[in-house]
């Protein structure tokens, strides 16, 4: 048997765990909820605005990413959009529209002509 719940109610836990036959072990996670990340970690992300809720999950959104793309994921709108996935999408495809326009711009430049 597994339960989740928050640390605040481990005492009914381990009160339930005797209603129960047999031996029961009690496991405290470190994790955030269902997230794969540490408490203390995910607190410190919160912090600084990294973390994008996405269903039950979240996203991990690295601060060493360009800052028009931070700042489109980071905007208020994202942040509560019902269809995050979506923009986010829009969003790394417009990204590497650019990119692969500024590449072509680059090459054509930095070819001498004979």
């Amino acid at each position: 048997m597994s339960i989740g719940t928050k640390l605040q109610n481990k005492g009914r836990v381990i009160e339930a765990k005797f209603k129960f036959p047999g031996c029961q072990k009690i496991h405290i996670s470190k994790k955030w909820g269902f997230t794969k990340f540490n408490a203390d970690e995910f607190e410190n992300m919160v912090a600084e605005k990294q973390p994008i809720p996405d269903a039950c999950e979240v996203k991990y959104i690295p601060s060493c990413v360009p800052l028009a793309k931070w700042q489109a994921l980071h905007s208020r709108e994202a942040w509560h959009c019902a269809l995050l996935t979506h923009a986010h999408q829009e969003i790394l495809l417009s990204y590497q529209k650019k990119k692969k326009k500024e590449k072509k711009n680059a090459s054509n430049q930095e070819t001498p002509e004979v």
